[in-house]
């Protein structure tokens, strides 16, 4: 469903548009993870597999994909307390059923944010995708991430 929302921009919540010739796909999902702000709970499953279903919808044409969650092992790590060792870890907390949709779509670039420690750009050879971890906020939500230019 396309809903305007602002003059001149287009929201997309599990839908599409087409912008300059490039295909675009927005989805605002994500998994809930141990440590998640409590106030940020919206468009949030408990499972990869609920998310599994939300991605299935992800058409197979896409030149950008933009979601909310991470794809798991790519830009999407917090650290958490174990108590084994007792020290802070860093554990992947993005969604392992975003990887094989967002391959399949044939995207060449996943913009996506919700993880604010990870804030970065990554570019991955092997499947030709760049991966863009736009938040504009830190862990802290501090807004100190400056926005990262991408040329197709």
């Amino acid at each position: 469903v396309l809903t305007k929302c602002i003059a001149n921009t287009t929201y997309l919540c599990d839908s599409g548009t087409e912008f300059d010739g490039l295909k675009i796909w927005g989805s605002p999902w994500t998994k809930r993870f141990k440590g998640m702000n409590p106030k940020a709970m919206g468009f949030t499953v408990e499972t990869d597999e609920e998310l599994a279903e939300k991605w299935s919808i992800i058409p197979d044409d896409v030149d950008i994909l933009v979601t909310h969650s991470p794809s798991e092992g790519v830009l999407d790590e917090v650290m958490e307390h174990d108590l084994q060792v007792r020290e802070m870890v860093p554990i992947n907390v993005g969604s392992y059923s975003l990887i094989k949709p967002m391959i399949k779509s044939g995207c060449r670039l996943h913009v996506f944010g919700h993880i604010h420690e990870s804030y970065g750009k990554f570019y991955n050879a092997i499947n030709s995708i760049t991966y863009v971890n736009a938040s504009h906020v830190n862990e802290r939500y501090e807004p100190v991430n400056k926005p990262i230019r991408i040329i197709l």
